[in-house]
């Protein structure tokens, strides 16, 4: 399955895939999606110091605790999911930033704008 939301983060778009089905269905939905997900990448674009857009992603590459998690409806732990499956290729919104920052493609200030854990951004930039 390959779709496209508006969202901010891996947490906030399984919800929204969920929250689009009615109140009676979204248990099964999670049990199903639970199954049926291999990643999720969620992407935003920001300004580049060019003038242009460059992109930052965070990336869930779905495996048994994140599956345990989506059938719990425990959407809150995926960030820490993500960080623990580092080594299997997932990586964080603020990873992204942070390396977007470091090799001077964007402004800090930008950067922080689009964390959703900004405390994260700022340990990873000292």
């Amino acid at each position: 399955m390959l779709s496209t939301l508006h969202t901010t983060d891996v947490a906030s778009t399984i919800s929204r895939i969920c929250d689009s089905f009615p109140p009676e269905r979204q248990n099964t939905i999670r049990q199903e999606l639970a199954m049926a997900l291999s990643a999720v990448l969620t992407q935003v674009l920001l300004p580049d110091k060019r003038g242009g857009r460059v992109p930052a992603a965070e990336m869930l590459l779905i495996g048994y605790g994140a599956r345990q998690h989506i059938r719990r409806n425990a959407l809150q732990h995926l960030h820490q999911e993500i960080t623990m499956t580092k080594s299997k290729g997932s990586t964080t919104m603020e990873e992204s930033l942070a390396s977007l920052v470091r090799t001077g493609a964007v402004e800090r200030e930008d950067a922080l704008l689009f964390a959703v854990h900004q405390e994260d951004l700022v340990s990873l930039l000292k």
